[in-house]
């Protein structure tokens, strides 16, 4: 799970500094702060449900060992 919240984190700061990058002319056109937002937000909701999938395996685990 720690991996997955780290390589979430990653991403999202990379995204975080692509949105900053569009705010420059030279780069607007390459990078939509919408697109970038609505992205995170879809890997964050991903990543949710990797997480509490990844938390019953451990807890059925636990249960039968």
């Amino acid at each position: 799970m720690k991996q997955i919240d780290l390589l979430y984190k990653l991403v999202s700061q990379m995204g975080n500094t692509a949105t900053e990058l569009a705010g420059v002319e030279a780069v607007a056109g390459i990078c939509y702060r919408c697109i970038v937002g609505r992205l995170i937000k879809q890997l964050d909701a991903q990543r949710r449900d990797g997480v509490e999938q990844f938390r019953q395996t451990t807890y059925f685990y636990k249960q039968t060992t």
